[in-house]
């Protein structure tokens, strides 16, 4: 965790300053850590006069707040559970593992968040197909986990695959549609970004 620690904040620090995402000043840009969006986050506080580390830890608190409070709303309010077993999971979400990940500054309940609120939607759309909304939300929800983490592009691919599996190819079509065009024109203009950034496709976390 110290390594991890002294890495991402080195380059969120440096980004904060002007430098680019360098891992030392005035040299070429390098794509060590890969928390990519969560990078940026942790560099905009401390642009606005935070600590690294506090912004480190303002954002892993607040993440893991309110992913608490969504496993609590969704048992609730989408699936019509019991409140107090909602509760109960919810509380040991609360008290779970997260705690280590926030004390150690990892980006861990960041990623867990938007894990959460992507799968969510993928339920929102089991039940409600229709929704276009839902479909937009769910596509942006998904490229920003994989703009957190590169595996968050996978995990994304896999809840689609779920809702298509529930649903139908035919009931689902809109979704695929509005998630492929989400991650082909956003997700390739960053991708296309980086690449000319970086002058490499892909997280060099060395």
């Amino acid at each position: 965790s110290d390594v991890y620690k002294r890495q991402l904040m080195r380059y969120a620090l440096h980004l904060a300053q002007g430098y680019g995402i360098v891992w030392n000043v005035g040299a070429a840009p390098v794509d060590g850590g890969t928390d990519f969006l969560y990078m940026v986050v942790l560099a905009a506080l401390a642009k606005a006069g935070l600590t690294v580390e506090i912004a480190a830890r303002l954002v892993g608190i607040v993440s893991h707040l309110l992913t608490v409070f969504l496993v609590y709303f969704t048992i609730i309010k989408l699936h019509r559970g019991n409140r107090w077993l909602a509760l109960l999971s919810a509380t040991y979400l609360a008290i779970g593992p997260a705690l280590a990940y926030i004390s150690a500054y990892f980006g861990t309940p960041f990623f867990a968040l938007f894990a959460c609120i992507t799968w969510y939607l993928a339920n929102k759309l089991v039940k409600e197909p229709a929704s276009i909304r839902a479909s937009v939300l769910f596509a942006f929800s998904g490229l920003v986990m994989g703009l957190i983490r590169p595996e968050g592009v996978i995990l994304a691919l896999f809840m689609l695959l779920a809702i298509v599996y529930m649903n139908g190819i035919k009931k689902s079509q809109f979704t695929v549609i509005y998630f492929f065009l989400t991650f082909l024109l956003l997700g390739g203009i960053y991708f296309l970004w980086r690449w000319t950034y970086f002058g490499y496709p892909l997280p060099n976390p060395f």
